[in-house]
């Protein structure tokens, strides 16, 4: 319901938000492509609601298929933040689950996988997100059939073996990857979410990024949807806030890539109280 409140609160005090940028596009292809008649709640605006599933850890179990054929590749957390509804953010390879639970999880994987070969699926990578609930139970929480940018971002320090680029161009031609190896190096994505709409430039200092570019190699950023610090946003990418920059940190352990993660955070963040997920020394 909060999310719910917060989404109209945004609609009024900007009338040009738009909750669902994709919306006209799905609505003309379903126009177009689908028995509207037969399937009306196509063109209705729809919530879907879902128990709540209390957590203790979610992770993302990536992989990828070659001439029908599974080949793991790293497991990574998330950060949970208790105080949001949308409780885990921010990603860390490698694991520091252990190890029973990281089998488990494959093997929760490798069931996906089977179902997925059996309607075709080949020559391409999978990943999936899985809850650990309170008691160890593991729950399926997506399946993404698609590389992750923001994942293969932070595997470079993490591990080897891990250009997705190469298994694309080679798989086709039968070439199975080596598997990945850790490197003892540690990886983190942040995405840098705000509970606002403004200005890219009022929320951060791209001076300060730029200056890190250069002089910082543990470091590195990518902008989303868009182009520098005076473009106008007029809505949330995602459900949890405005998010416009990912953060990539690297260390020799996960507390150095998260107490990292929160320096840069303090020299680039403008209005550090409108972050939807603030990070803190001792995560």
């Amino acid at each position: 319901m909060r999310a719910l409140h917060d989404l109209k609160a945004m609609v009024d005090e900007h009338p040009d938000f738009t909750a669902a940028p994709s919306a006209p596009f799905f609505r003309d292809y379903f126009l177009q492509y689908l028995d509207v008649e037969k399937y009306p709640i196509a063109l209705r605006d729809v919530a879907v609601v879902e128990p709540y599933l209390d957590a203790v850890a979610n992770c993302t179990v990536d992989g990828c298929v070659v001439g029908r054929e599974v080949v793991h590749w790293p497991i990574t957390d998330e950060l949970r933040f208790d105080d949001q509804d949308a409780k885990f953010d921010c990603i860390l390879s490698p694991s520091s689950e252990p190890e029973d639970v990281q089998r488990r999880m494959r093997e929760v994987y490798d069931g996906v996988m089977s179902r997925m070969l059996q309607f075709g699926f080949n020559h391409g990578f999978t990943n999936i997100e899985v809850f650990k609930m309170r008691d160890g139970q593991l729950r399926l929480c997506e399946v993404n059939a698609r590389g992750s940018k923001l994942l293969q971002a932070i595997y470079k320090a993490s591990h080897s073996n891990v250009n997705q680029d190469w298994v694309y161009l080679s798989a086709g031609r039968g070439v199975r990857p080596v598997g990945p190896t850790e490197t003892g190096r540690y990886g983190m994505g942040y995405p840098v979410r705000f509970g606002a709409l403004d200005k890219p430039g009022n929320l951060v200092d791209f001076n300060q990024v730029e200056k890190l570019k250069s002089q910082d190699p543990d470091v590195t950023f990518s902008l989303y949807l868009v182009e520098g610090p005076d473009d106008d946003v007029t809505s949330f990418a995602g459900s949890a806030g405005n998010c416009f920059l990912f953060v990539h940190t690297y260390g020799g352990s996960r507390e150095a890539v998260i107490n990292k993660l929160v320096d840069v955070l303090q020299l680039i963040v403008k209005r550090p109280e409108l972050l939807t997920y603030p990070v803190h020394y001792g995560m």
